[in-house]
């Protein structure tokens, strides 16, 4: 391995980001990644990676040791000397030959640590979640004890019936 890797800021919409949350990851061909500060719900931030040559999502109690500082570099970084991308480069000779100028980005949220090796920045676009009254699969809604104590009730007493 070369020089120690390190954590420079990479400044995106979420970069200050009070409290971010990842709200989904989606690989259809090209890698989605979409966060939500909690202190501005009604705004989510999609990252659209088109050219990713690999990905990660670990969650972040497993990356303490790495010395990653969210009040110093904010929630959005580039990682320098990447030993990831370093170890790929040594072993893959098709991705040292096909994914020449790769960056290693990474997105840190409350719960994951979502790392993505790209030879190009994804286009970051805002946007407002889908209106509370639709049922998309998967949707997230957000609950919070004790002022929504009853919906979440209700919540819980459909799981039990197989309705949540």
């Amino acid at each position: 391995m070369g020089k120690k890797q390190q954590y420079t800021r990479w400044d995106t919409p979420g970069s200050d980001a009070r409290s971010l949350v990842m709200v989904s990851l989606v690989d259809r061909g090209e890698l989605c990644v979409t966060v939500v500060d909690m202190q501005t719900p009604d705004e989510l931030l999609d990252f659209r990676f088109v050219s990713v040559a690999a990905y990660r999502n670990i969650l972040e109690e497993y990356r303490l040791t790495e010395g990653l500082d969210v009040p110093s570099t904010g929630w959005t970084v580039i990682v320098n000397n990447s030993e990831w991308l370093e170890q790929l480069e040594d072993v893959e000779d098709l991705f040292r030959d096909e994914q020449k100028g790769s960056v290693h980005y990474m997105i840190i949220t409350e719960d994951d640590v979502i790392d993505i090796l790209s030879s190009r920045l994804p286009e970051i676009t805002k946007r407002p979640p889908a209106a509370h009254e639709i049922n998309i699969r998967g949707k997230s809604v957000i609950l919070h004890h004790p002022e929504d104590a009853e919906e979440i009730r209700k919540v819980l007493d459909g799981v039990g019936r197989g309705d949540g």
